[in-house]
């Protein structure tokens, strides 16, 4: 990888499609009430809309990186903003919350998920040794979005309603077109080879048949390997390099786009997600508890973000301060990211302390928030929350690394992605249930903080259990 020149506009296109789909994603509970009075709906079923767009597009990772991996990054993240935005303006059109459903929470995560993800991994291929700088910058975005997009979304409310708003989304999700253009594949520094040159009488004695034997044994070597493997230099078939005649190069050329076309789709799909999803790590009581304690955190991770602000109407803070909240959350998770990167490189960090830590502290000041009575005490838990928050989104994919290795990343990674976006879908409409049971809003934090705090007391064992695995 070089290590920057193209890598950097890489590096914006991806910051500025998180900004975009976590933006978008995270300023929905600005139009929960509005979209609850329209259609005559309880706010259960509004955050669903939102739970699904937000879940949907974490759980459709796996799947989407198959994609990538077959496609490239380039081309699913311009498909997948298509998909959403094509989505967003078909929401406009919605005359009951099932369609809005539909159209806006389920198909817009998909192509939300489309762009999400290739976004993130495309860095990857363009750094070595600033890739963890460079894809620190990336998810940087997620924090901005939800900091510029929850004021601009109840601007855009309060000037043109929720139909115009979905519609000036859609023309703002198309730019991610633009930029999963830039994602442009890095290309492959073929190695300097001397050639030996046959001499033109050499050359003639080659007959068309020779060429065709070779050309034979060649493609019998290769389709008796198996997928993956490593094939032979043709040109160390016989004596002599024969890749300098134009014809054998040519020829050989073909073969290796032949057999590139003879592995299917199909199998490559389902190649890379049997990698990813390898269900006997739940054998692990370790991992299985890392999964069930990741689970419970995001059935109340999104909850703050579409309840916050119901929470201020009911103390009295007006629209403009509601969406602020909102922000504040953005902008904190934001710096969270960046202190939990530096600590976490630190020698003496152990990133097991530091999530339990954060995921404590999450919990505590949630179940706070109901006592908060304006709009200072709720911007200091906006900020509590979105700071320790960050830890936990962070650390994840390192927490896995320390317990399970690095060559269990993939598949470990590819499990809990899938559970947390089931649990992302989930949580929401279960607040809002004991919301609309309740009629206060004050359930839905204390639930939250509790599945927090239990989730973070159930990771306190996880290094004990490990020894006892091994």
């Amino acid at each position: 990888p070089p290590d920057g020149g193209w890598g950097w506009i890489v590096v914006l296109g991806s910051f500025l499609c998180n900004v975009i789909v976590d933006g978008v994603c995270l300023s929905f509970g600005v139009a929960a009430t509005e979209l609850s009075s329209e259609f005559e709906a309880p706010l259960s079923t509004v955050t669903l809309i939102g739970s699904l767009l937000a879940g949907s597009y974490l759980t459709v990772g796996p799947v989407v990186s198959a994609l990538a991996a077959r496609y490239g990054c380039r081309r699913v993240t311009i498909v997948g903003s298509i998909v959403a935005a094509t989505a967003f303006i078909l929401s406009t059109q919605s005359t009951s919350i099932e369609m809005l459903i539909i159209t806006y929470g389920l198909f817009g995560g998909i192509g939300f998920g489309m762009i999400y993800l290739p976004s993130i991994v495309t860095v990857g291929y363009w750094f070595e040794t600033k890739r963890a700088f460079a894809t620190g910058l990336v998810v940087c975005g997620s924090g901005i979005g939800t900091f510029v997009f929850a004021p601009f979304a109840r601007y855009l409310l309060d000037e043109y309603g929720w139909r115009g708003t979905n519609l000036i989304m859609a023309g703002m999700i198309l730019n991610c077109a633009v930029c999963g253009a830039l994602f442009r594949p890095l290309e492959k520094k073929m190695c300097k080879r001397t050639k030996r040159v046959l001499p033109n009488a050499a050359v003639s004695t080659l007959s068309r048949s020779s060429l065709q034997r070779v050309n034979s044994h060649y493609i019998q070597s290769r389709r008796s390997l198996s997928f993956g493997s490593r094939v032979t230099n043709p040109a160390t078939i016989i004596s002599g390099s024969v890749m300098s005649i134009p014809q054998y190069s040519a020829s050989i050329q073909s073969l290796d786009s032949e057999t590139y076309m003879e592995r299917s789709t199909q199998s490559k799909v389902c190649q890379v997600l049997k990698e990813m999803f390898d269900f006997h790590l739940l054998k692990s009581p370790m991992f299985t508890l890392l999964v069930i304690s990741s689970v419970m955190t995001m059935l109340g991770y999104f909850v703050p973000y579409f309840y916050l602000t119901k929470k201020a109407a009911e103390v009295g803070v007006n629209e403009e301060q509601q969406a602020l909240l909102v922000a504040i959350i953005g902008i904190t998770n934001t710096v969270g990211r960046v202190i939990s990167g530096w600590i976490a490189d630190r020698p003496w960090a152990d990133s097991l302390y530091l999530n339990n830590g954060a995921l404590i502290l999450a919990g505590v000041a949630t179940l706070c928030c109901p006592f908060c009575n304006d709009f200072s005490s709720l911007a200091i838990y906006a900020s509590l929350f979105g700071l320790s928050m960050a830890f936990f989104v962070s650390l994840r994919s390192i927490l896995l690394v320390d317990l399970l290795g690095l060559s269990m990343l993939t598949k470990s990674f590819g499990i809990l992605i899938l559970f947390q976006g089931v649990a992302s879908m989930v949580g929401s409409p279960l607040a809002g249930k004991l919301e609309d049971a309740t009629a206060s809003v004050d359930g839905t934090f204390y639930l939250t903080g509790a599945l927090i705090l239990a989730s973070a007391l159930m990771s306190v064992p996880l290094r004990y259990i490990k020894k006892w695995e091994e």
